[in-house]
């Protein structure tokens, strides 16, 4: 599997990031997001989750393509990825906190990884898809007793993949159980709101995001 690699500078010691892409993989725009936390310190890397597939990158257009290679990986795969690049990161001289922060297919797995695993020490989610799908019984919200780190996740309310009824199990579920969470959802933004490549980029909402993620991880990482 291949890792994008972005390194601070200095010597460090510094804490680890994994970046989880969207469902169009390991493109431009994720490397620049994994390129900006490693300017703010952090040895931040993002796994290649389509390894296993021809077409590692997907257009923002063929959303037929990018939910189809999404829809090939399983829980175990996905899991099975993070936890060999928070190996990695566990392997290098001098990180010792990882966090981990996803977009899009990218948010559900960070979702999934707080509920599934101990390598992390936080994790951050935006507009994470099907975490607590009603067609799934086995969405990552349902495995939420599981969660020991605390959690951050943005959503937007015109977000037409994500139900605002799902957000909200979500935060009742969080709040029934006594987790650590904060969820944030932006009135006038849709889905994919943080990416500055998409028609749904909407700058207000993904500057507060991107102001209290940093926040967010320099508290529980740094």
């Amino acid at each position: 599997m291949d890792l994008f690699v972005a390194k601070p500078d200095g010597a460090g010691p510094h804490p680890g990031l994994v970046v989880i892409q969207e469902a169009f993989g390991v493109n431009d725009h994720i490397k620049d997001v994994t390129q900006r936390y490693a300017a703010q310190g952090y040895l931040a890397v993002a796994p290649d989750m389509f390894h296993r597939f021809e077409q590692r990158t997907v257009p923002y257009d063929d959303m037929k393509t990018a939910i189809g290679s999404v829809m090939q990986l399983n829980d175990d795969q996905v899991i099975g990825d993070v936890s060999a690049a928070a190996g990695w990161l566990k392997s290098q001289p001098g990180v010792a906190k990882l966090g981990i922060l996803g977009y899009c297919f990218g948010g559900r797995t960070a979702y999934l990884a707080a509920a599934r695993g101990r390598d992390f020490a936080c994790a951050v989610g935006y507009y994470g898809g099907g975490i607590a799908d009603p067609r799934n019984p086995n969405a990552p919200v349902t495995r939420s007793a599981d969660i020991t780190a605390p959690l951050l996740l943005f959503f937007g309310a015109q977000d037409q993949m994500i139900p605002q009824d799902q957000v909200q199990r979500i935060q009742e579920t969080l709040s029934q159980l006594g987790k650590d969470h904060r969820i944030k959802v932006y009135p006038q933004a849709g889905h994919g709101f943080n990416c500055d490549a998409r028609g749904s980029f909407n700058k207000e909402a993904a500057d507060d995001a991107a102001r209290i993620a940093s926040e967010f991880l320099a508290k529980h990482l740094k």
